[in-house]
């Protein structure tokens, strides 16, 4: 029913009903080929990248799993319109917010002369994991469930480490790359996916690796999961990437504080996680704090690549606010002397410069939503939100966490799967 006062204001909600069973399993098979889709369709990537340079069009096993898990969702759904506010405005302000960013997006690419009709379904599909994902977790939250099918999703982590040292033994992936101001050596692949891209995709492992620790499971499911993790922070420190190490260890201190809410005990905790992480980083991985200590002094006095692509980021917002649509900042940015194509590397700033200034705001304002929503259930003790919900909720929080901290140097926004774990928290 509308609510008391709300006038005229009869607005239509999609109600999504259907028999149980059926419905879980739809939603089951949704989630293995969402997370199957973007773990080992980087690998098919990074395959198809060897042979072709980097931004060819290729084909990618990923967009065909995302219509398979949407058409899944949808036809294990019936959907019913009746009169009523939106729920959505009630519950779930974070959709409120992203849906504002996703039609912003929309529009401008819209109204644009030279607009790209598969940009558009990229915005659609995000919307489309966001969905699934809320789907996912109310199932989660409303049948006292484990997470779904977390066998499967460990079997994919593990296939992904498996497809990388495949690639090792061949010989495509190496170390090719060095750390800028050090003599470092990163892994990357030959060609195509480099030190920087590798560890956005362990971001979207850490949810369910820290859930099997935080939530009592079996021996034989722990051993798997510290295995996988050991695996986890062993590629983060080969890529050697400060940024990947800090955001990680953002996820650890989400982690710690997941069971019982922040507390002054909580926090000597993490005081003592982040002392023994920054003298262990010290201590074994010295070229990269010296590396990354180099590249924020450039970057504090406007000089290196990254300065100046951020200025020219700024130039854009600046003189063209509706921005000049997405993907089109390596085509029109003056760094020809590099020899390659410059993306933005920032998410804030590449969404203004490319999405505009409008889809820039909405964006900053779906962020400070999802602090100040999952924040609140995942680390303000709270008795009425069982445990094992609150857990997930947290390691929901910490993968946006870990991927918007990638974002403040890489492009992660346009990763789908980090909407579907957002969805679900």
């Amino acid at each position: 029913r509308s609510r008391p006062g709300c006038g005229a204001c009869w607005l239509m909600t999609l109600v999504l009903r259907r028999p149980p069973a059926p419905r879980r399993l739809a939603l089951a098979a949704a989630v293995v080929l969402i997370v199957a889709g973007s773990q080992l369709g980087m690998l098919w990537l990074a395959y198809a990248y060897l042979g072709a340079e980097r931004g060819a069009d290729v084909l990618s096993i990923e967009p065909w799993c995302g219509i398979a898990a949407i058409l899944l969702a949808l036809l294990s759904s019936r959907i019913v319109l009746r009169p009523g506010f939106p729920s959505l405005l009630i519950h779930d302000r974070v959709g409120c917010w992203l849906f504002a960013f996703l039609a912003a997006c929309i529009v401008g690419e819209l109204i644009r002369p030279d607009r790209t009709f598969a940009h558009i379904t990229t915005f659609v599909s995000i919307g489309a994991y966001y969905v699934i994902g809320t789907s996912v977790g109310r199932w989660f939250a409303g049948e006292r469930a484990r997470m779904p099918v977390l066998p499967v999703l460990l079997a994919i982590h593990s296939l992904w480490y498996a497809g990388l040292l495949v690639f090792y033994a061949r010989g495509d992936l190496g170390f090719f790359g060095v750390l800028p101001d050090s003599d470092v050596l990163r892994l990357e692949f030959r060609s195509g996916f480099t030190a920087t891209e590798l560890p956005i995709y362990v971001g979207f492992q850490l949810p369910v690796l820290f859930y099997v620790l935080l939530v009592p499971h079996g021996a034989l499911m722990r051993l798997w999961v510290f295995a996988l993790l050991a695996c986890a922070t062993g590629l983060i420190y080969l890529s050697a990437s400060s940024a990947a190490f800090a955001a990680l260890l953002m996820v650890c201190v989400v982690a710690l504080t997941a069971r019982r809410g922040a507390s002054l005990g909580g926090f000597v905790r993490i005081a003592a996680v982040i002392a023994v992480a920054v003298v262990l980083l010290t201590t074994v991985a010295g070229g990269i704090v010296e590396s990354s200590e180099g590249k924020l002094l450039t970057f504090l006095s406007n000089e290196g690549v990254r300065a100046l692509i951020y200025g020219e980021l700024v130039n854009i917002i600046e003189t063209q606010p509706m921005g000049i649509g997405k993907s089109r900042f390596v085509e029109v940015n003056n760094f020809s002397w590099l020899g390659e194509g410059v993306f933005p590397h920032n998410n804030v700033l590449g969404i203004g410069a490319e999405m505009g200034a409008l889809a820039m705001a909405l964006f900053l304002a779906l962020c400070a939503m999802v602090l100040m929503r999952l924040g609140r259930a995942a680390l303000v003790p709270r008795y009425d939100i069982p445990a094992r919900v609150r857990t997930l909720v947290s390691i929901a929080l910490g993968v946006f966490l870990y991927q918007q901290f990638r974002g403040l140097f890489q492009d992660t926004w346009v990763v789908k799967e980090t909407y579907f774990w957002l969805g679900m928290g």
